[in-house]
C-alpha cells in the first residue's frame, strides 16, 4: 500500500483504530476472541452480536466503536479490559473475517 492511502486511510478511519487493522495480529487476535470474547459473542443466543455480525456491519461496528468496546471492561469481565496490543490484535482478526 503506498503512503498516501495508508495515510488516507488513517484519515478517513481514524488514525488509532486504522494503526490497529494494520499493526495487529489477526491469528493472535482469533486466539484472545475465542478464549476471552467468545463466552457472548459466539452466539446470537447470549444476547452479545457475533463475532461475525460485528465484523460483517461497518456501518454499525466502526473500527473506533470496536476499540471503544474491546478496550472498557464490559460484561461478565467488568474488571479486566484487554490490553491495547490485544485489542490491535482482536480488530486485526475482525478486519481479517470482515473482509472475506
Amino acid at each position: 500500500m503506498t503512503r498516501v492511502a495508508v495515510t488516507a486511510f488513517a484519515v478517513v478511519m481514524g488514525a488509532g483504530a486504522a494503526y490497529a487493522f494494520m499493526s495487529g495480529d489477526p491469528v493472535a487476535g482469533s486466539a484472545i476472541a475465542k478464549n476471552t470474547c467468545a463466552t457472548c459473542h459466539a452466539n446470537a443466543e447470549d444476547g452479545a452480536p457475533e463475532f461475525g455480525t460485528i465484523a460483517a456491519d461497518e456501518d454499525t461496528y466502526t473500527l473506533r466503536r470496536i476499540r471503544d468496546a474491546i478496550e472498557t471492561p464490559h460484561w461478565p469481565n467488568k474488571r479486566k479490559a484487554l490490553t491495547s496490543k490485544q485489542a490491535d490484535n482482536v480488530i486485526a482478526y475482525l478486519m481479517s473475517i470482515r473482509n472475506h
